[in-house]
């Protein structure tokens, strides 16, 4: 038994420069922008006896449900509320109260 578990590769640096040139194609500066380094890595490979381990079954895909009509979703009704409460009165019963002017005139 042997099975690779690390591809490996070697390590490198980059350095990103930004080079301005006139129309004539001739260099008028360089400036470093960046550098880059990328460390190796290892290869690693598995030597030895077989896995005891047993394989992975794949899932069987799983089937969609049968075509179903849809249904109108049932919604409770919402309770209803009395926009204008009644207000106890502060008049004894047989009392009568004269009607109130909201506004006096600007005359009196």
């Amino acid at each position: 038994y042997r099975q690779v578990t690390q591809d490996g590769h070697s390590g490198y640096s980059v350095e990103t420069y930004r080079i301005i040139k006139d129309g004539s194609g001739q260099q008028l500066s360089r400036t470093l922008e960046a550098k880059s380094r990328y460390n190796k890595t290892d290869q690693i490979i598995e030597i030895g006896a077989e896995s005891t381990v047993p394989p992975v079954t794949p899932t069987p895909p799983v089937t969609p449900p049968p075509n179903v009509e849809p249904t109108t979703p049932v919604v409770a009704p919402t309770p209803t509320v009395d926009p204008s409460p009644e207000i106890p009165s502060q008049t004894p019963p047989g009392e009568i109260v004269p009607p109130i002017d909201p506004l006096p005139s600007a005359t009196e």
